[in-house]
């Protein structure tokens, strides 16, 4: 489904370019933990 959504998101854009999906799980997942968010718990 990922795969899906990105290939959308380049024709919507009209973006040609490969995607990592991992390298892109990664960076998700790094900026979901390392932001700082105040008001959470």
């Amino acid at each position: 489904m990922l795969d899906e959504w990105i290939t959308a998101v380049k024709d919507e854009l009209g973006i040609e370019l490969d995607v990592d999906t991992g390298v892109l799980l990664d960076l998700a997942r790094d900026a979901a933990h390392n932001v700082a968010r105040p008001a959470a718990p």
